[in-house]
């Protein structure tokens, strides 16, 4: 049994040791990076936060009726307020400006995201965040 282990130890040496060779590089190889990279990117923020309304009476029972469809319409669609950022970075142009002053007038964040295409920005990722108080948006575009 003594000779099977050292044997199978003789053997499995070499093993481990050429599992942990390293590949060879080459010292004079070096990365192309461009300095003025061609790809402008952007991120478009909104925070998103419900508006409640608690102006109805509650004595009376068609107001409960009231009360009950507009439960059942703020589930479809609930009143939220919206407010939209544009960060470019360090890049400003009169394009960004343009969107920035636009941002009050968007009512979603898709119109924000169609008015960004119509000067040439492309979609490529979104997060959303849901907190207690507001809901916000990082729409991530390029082009």
């Amino acid at each position: 049994m003594k000779r099977i282990a050292i044997l199978l130890l003789i053997f499995s040496v070499p093993m481990f040791s050429m599992a942990q060779k390293r590949s060879t590089k080459k010292s004079n190889e070096k990365i192309n990076v461009s300095p003025g990279s061609s790809q402008q990117f952007m991120v478009i923020k909104g925070v998103e936060i419900e508006v409640l309304e608690s102006n109805l009476n509650e004595g009376d029972e068609r107001s409960r009726d009231v009360s009950v469809e507009r439960k059942l319409k703020s589930m479809l669609k609930p009143q939220t307020k919206l407010a939209v950022f544009f960060d470019s970075g360090s890049m400003k142009n009169e394009e960004i400006a343009k969107l920035q002053t636009r941002a009050t007038s968007f009512r979603s964040m898709s119109s924000a995201v169609n008015e960004a295409a119509s000067y040439g920005w492309k979609f490529i990722d979104a997060n959303v965040v849901h907190t207690e108080g507001a809901i916000y948006h990082y729409y991530y575009m390029e082009r």
